[in-house]
Parts: C-alpha cells; sequence; structure tokens
C-alpha cells in the first residue's frame, strides 16, 4: 500500500522538520522545493537532510532524484493495473481532478466498470474518499505526480465524454450568469 501525505500536511511537516532542524527556509523557497514531494514524509526528510548536510546547491541539484524516490513501489502498484486497460483509464481520469464525486465519475464510466475499480482501488489504497457520505474521491498525490511525468493520456472516448461534461458545465454557467 501506499501511504502518503496531502499537500498541506506535506507543507507542515516540511516547516516542523526544517525548524527542528535548524533550517531557516523562505515561504517561496518551501514552496519551491514542494513542488518536488509527492507525498512521502521521506521526500520531506531527504531534501532538509540534505540542505542541513550539504548545502542548498547540493540539494537543488539531488531533487530530480528525491522527486523520483518512490517511482518503484508505484511502478509495482502500477504493473498490477497496467493489462486492465479501464483501471489504468480510472488512475488518469482521477489524476485530472484535485478531487471528483462519485456522481461525476458515473457520467463518464458505465457503473458496471466503476465499482469493481473502485473496490479494487481502495484495497491498494490508491484513493482516499470524503464529503458527508463519502461522495468525494482523491487520487493518491504519489499517484497524480507519477501519470503527470509519465505522461500517461486519458483514452480518446473517455477525454470526449470529459470535454462534453466540461463543456455543458461551461454553457449552463453561462446561462446562468446571464439570467
Amino acid at each position: 500500500q501506499i501511504h502518503s501525505l496531502s499537500q498541506k500536511h506535506i507543507k507542515v511537516l516540511f516547516n516542523a522538520y526544517a525548524k527542528q532542524k535548524g533550517v531557516s527556509l523562505s515561504e517561496s523557497e518551501v514552496d519551491e522545493y514542494l513542488k518536488y514531494v509527492s507525498g512521502y514524509p521521506e521526500q520531506v526528510f531527504a531534501i532538509v537532510d540534505s540542505i542541513k548536510n550539504f548545502g542548498i546547491a547540493y540539494a537543488n541539484a539531488d531533487l530530480p532524484n528525491i522527486a523520483k524516490m518512490f517511482d518503484d513501489d508505484i511502478s509495482n502498484l502500477l504493473k498490477k493495473l497496467y493489462g486492465e486497460t479501464e483501471a489504468m483509464q480510472l488512475v488518469v481520469l482521477l489524476s485530472q481532478f484535485d478531487f471528483v464525486s462519485y456522481d461525476l465519475l458515473l457520467q463518464i464510466m458505465d457503473k458496471t466498470i466503476l465499482d469493481p475499480l473502485i473496490a479494487k482501488f481502495s484495497l491498494y489504497a490508491i484513493f482516499e474518499t470524503f464529503g458527508s457520505s463519502n461522495q468525494f474521491i482523491r487520487l493518491n498525490p504519489s499517484l497524480v505526480d507519477y501519470v503527470g511525468r509519465s505522461k500517461i493520456k486519458l483514452s480518446s472516448k473517455y477525454n470526449y465524454k470529459l470535454m462534453g461534461l466540461t463543456n455543458a458545465l461551461i454553457k449552463s454557467t453561462d446561462d446562468e450568469a446571464l439570467d
């Protein structure tokens, strides 16, 4: 299972660990470093320890390696899904959103495909749910980062459906704004 933190919690951890180690950084410097952190506390520790022990120049040069620290774990997880086209498409689809409602996913994917995948993803801790009835889904930040860096694309079938829903939403918003 993948255990990572949200960006908000990673920032809190980064600031606390940097303070504990006596590493002083500006808010903008912290934000820049956090661009390379995909949710794993060990990445935070590696960056701060690198700054503390070797200096900012070395830490900056090492950022691409730190960003890839857990790619093997994520890659192994995704290998379990590679043979399942619909599963990979759901991962890519979820990576397009900060969070998405189950209802919106049902407008894009058939329930007979979506529900078994949601159950499987739950076993692998691929996402988290929230909301009053857990109706919102957020893909693990590490997977979002990995999918983005791997440039895995959404199939035209699902991309077309997503674009149609987006255009309909924009049109209905424009129509309401005119009233």
